[in-house]
């Protein structure tokens, strides 16, 4: 009979019910889809690192030998140890590729995975090649490739194409968006090194069993002596850094939106049942009158939020996997090079919905518990609404408020749950679109920073490794130019190392470095200048002296911070041509990028790559092509939240009203009035819950930044804020519309109709 009544109960307020399904659905459905695609990558790349033995560690240096690798497998927890040459290489292709180039022996640590072609044998004479760079080249197996490098031309021929886990994301130079047109990777068997050179190595791979990585570098740099350059732990290699930060950033923003449609469909419960309990009084004491026991009677309205968040989290766990993830897949794999893209399921997802369920079902036995302690004398009498309390309405400015305002003050106090609730979900929709449309302009705003303010030169011309001081002379000469030379280094303050870029320049005012306000400051030639993000991770100030060494140096410089600068996406530090060389006798200057305020199409000797400053924009603008789907989906997402909870709300609101305005009906209230009566309500709670929503949406913005390793501004333009609240109270306008509708059918004889 109960079961019975569950379902006619449900049937006649489908609304409010069907918006706690819809909010335990959504909850539960972003929680699980966005935690389906983050964890089916990580577990994509685990198994990737672990089935092709990934390096745990690099150790680089001019020239690691063997004798190298055996003291290095003499360390403790070291499992394996191989050493390679790894050389940047120029292809024979109108572009002039970057191919970074690696001669290997029998291949036990990093392995390649074939795509295409024989597996790997150092017996082979042969190259193994990028697949992504094969295909945007439309090079296959059996073609020949000639790549230059060392003053020599290296003629081979294609006999597989491949990925390899060092490459799940590469770039070409400094840029942020992968053009697999422009840069790849190469392996040569080192039994095919050319025969008129000595055979040399730059890298050794480790691999080990410790997680003590601080520790670990301590026990490589003894057993070494010291003589190597720079040592590079898994987690700070670029291919896997970027690959998990991203999955981190994405692990953070599904961890906290679904928190706003738990908290929507607690209070949706809390409100729906509340009134559901408060109109069903006299069926209560029918009930308990009939010899229910009040614990039979509490299931019972208990069940209405179990059967309901249930059923939606279930549906969300089940439609999750199978749609968000897809979303995301088609733009990152445009960035990253995976085996697989599928999602996953991780047993810690049901927690959600253990969380969900509990959550509701606590929120409907604490809207009913009190009601059914009463007697059934009690219970079988309508409650009466609670009088207005304090001294408001006898205040002088209370009798100078309209009706309407008045009326609608009482109202939003009689049914503070209710207001709540309105309030909340306001604040969530407009907090969601202001968080997608802020981490858009955040993100803007560096590429309009970086491509418009800082650099004011038009052609960037990249300098190749084997251009000659002549060319590069001849090339500033024959332009009104600037140049500046950058290069991977280690730098070390007390017990922190960190890996940047240091960048020593002779701008000649066509690059400006600017603070965190975006003041312009001077690159000073007594000491270095250490980005801000550098100077937070090392923990320095100015007037501290650092330590660094270029990647492939053993050679270690002292320098001291005289400075800090605004930089979102190179860390490291600044230096000016003339303090450089000034630091050691063996520093000398070599560009390695040259830029002009001209327009250059074509390629000078010495000059790798020609790109003018609106297409390194435009490059940029594409990496942001991945937030598209975010913020679409948290726009559809504040929009189900707006209509759903505000359409709930009207309706409850309605029906607790509908005696009052079968009242103000037939003394007179047109259906016009009424309807601007509960409109005028409706825009209040909207504009409470959009003041709400703005620290709420950039408190979001933050939680993303916080995953992010950028040095970033958090920025919410006039436009996005303007646009948040124009979408907002289009909801609300649009579902205050359609819900007042109803007045209209208002059938004043059973509203105004007494307790029998």
């Amino acid at each position: 009979m109960l079961f019975r009544k569950m379902l006619r109960d449900m049937k006649n307020n489908k609304m409010q019910f069907v918006s706690i399904f819809i909010m335990a659905f959504l909850g539960v459905f972003i929680y699980i889809g966005i935690g389906a695609e983050w964890y089916g990558i990580q577990q994509v790349y685990n198994s990737y690192f672990e089935e092709t033995e990934m390096a745990d560690a690099w150790v680089y240096g001019e020239n690691m030998t063997d004798r190298d690798v055996r003291d290095i497998l003499r360390v403790e927890g070291v499992t394996a140890a191989e050493n390679r040459l790894t050389i940047k290489t120029i292809g024979d292709f109108g572009n002039k590729p970057e191919i970074t180039l690696s001669y290997i022996g029998d291949e036990e640590i990093s392995n390649m995975v074939i795509v295409s072609g024989k597996e790997y044998d150092s017996s082979i004479d042969g190259i193994w090649l990028d697949d992504n760079f094969a295909k945007a080249k439309r090079l296959e197996v059996g073609d020949e490739i000639t790549l230059k490098a060392l003053g020599l031309e290296i003629e081979k021929e294609i006999v597989g194409t491949i990925t390899h886990p060092e490459y799940v994301y590469h770039t070409y130079g400094t840029e942020m968006f992968p053009d697999r047109y422009k840069c790849g990777f190469a392996f040569i068997s080192e039994n095919y090194f050319p025969k008129n050179m000595t055979l040399f190595h730059t890298e050794i791979l480790i691999k080990t069993d410790r997680d003590d990585m601080e520790e670990f570098e301590k026990d490589i740099s003894d057993a070494l002596d010291g003589d190597y350059s720079i040592f590079v732990a898994r987690e700070d290699f670029q291919s896997y850094s970027m690959l998990v930060d991203e999955v981190a950033q994405h692990k953070a923003i599904g961890s906290v939106l679904p928190i706003a449609f738990l908290a929507i469909a607690i209070l949706a419960i809390l409100t729906t049942m509340t009134r559901l309990v408060a109109n069903q009084r006299t069926q209560i004491g029918s009930l308990k009158a009939l010899g229910f026991s009040t614990r039979t009677i509490l299931a019972h309205y208990i069940s209405y939020g179990f059967w309901l968040s249930l059923a939606g989290s279930i549906t969300g766990a089940v439609v999750g996997p199978i749609t968000i993830p897809f979303l995301f897949y088609p733009t990152m794999s445009q960035f990253y090079t995976l085996p697989d893209w599928r999602p996953g399921f991780s047993p810690l997802f049901i927690s959600m919905i253990i969380l969900s369920v509990v959550s509701c079902t606590a929120a409907a036995y604490f809207s009913c518990n009190k009601v059914l302690k009463d007697t059934p004398a009690q219970t079988l009498r309508p409650k009466s609404p609670p009088a207005p309390k304090g001294k408001m309405h006898h205040a002088k400015f209370w009798q100078k408020l309209s009706f309407n305002t008045q009326w609608n003050i009482r109202d939003t106090l009689r049914g503070k749950m209710r207001s709540l609730m309105a309030i909340v979900g306001v604040a969530g929709c407009t907090g969601l679109i202001v968080c997608a449309l802020g981490s858009m302009d955040s993100m803007r705003d560096i590429g309009s920073f970086i491509y418009m303010k800082m650099n004011s030169y038009n052609t960037l011309m990249t300098v190749s490794d084997s251009a000659t001081q002549l060319e590069i002379d001849s090339v500033l000469h024959r332009f009104n130019s600037g140049s500046e030379m950058q290069a991977s280094a280690e730098f070390s303050f007390g017990n922190t190392t960190e890996n940047g870029i240091i960048t020593i320049t002779e701008a000649n005012g066509l690059v400006t470095y600017y603070d965190k306000d975006e003041n312009p400051v001077e690159i000073r030639s007594d000491g270095v200048m250490l980005s801000n993000l550098m100077a937070s991770d090392l923990g320095v100030k100015v007037g501290d002296t650092i330590s660094w060494n270029f990647f492939g140096d053993e050679k270690v410089y002292r320098s001291k911070v005289v400075g800090t600068y605004f930089s979102p996406t190179v860390q490291g530090f600044v230096a000016t041509r003339e303090y450089y060389e000034g630091l050691a006798n063996e520093l000398n200057y070599k560009p390695t990028s040259i830029f002009t305020a001209e327009k250059v199409e074509k390629l000078y000797p010495g000059i790798s790559n020609v790109q003018d400053n609106t297409t390194l924009y435009e490059a940029f603008e594409q990496t942001l092509s991945s937030m598209f789907t975010m913020i679409y989906l948290l726009i559809l997402a504040a929009a189900i939240l707006a209509v759903v909870v505000l359409y709930n709300l009207g309706i409850l609101s309605y029906t607790e009203k509908e005696r009052e305005l079968a009242t103000l009906k037939v003394i007179g209230f047109q259906g016009r009035k009424l309807r601007y009566l509960l409109f005028q309500q409706n825009i209040w709670l909207t504009i409470v819950g959009c003041i709400f929503g703005f620290p709420f949406g950039y408190w979001l913005i933050e939680v993303m930044v916080a995953s992010m390793k950028m040095d970033m501004k958090i920025v919410v333009s006039a436009f996005s804020i303007i646009l948040s609240i124009l979408l907002t109270f289009a909801f609300s306008i649009t579902v205050n519309i359609i819900f007042s509708r109803r007045i209209n059918d208002l059938d004043m004889v059973s509203s105004l109709k007494g307790v029998e």
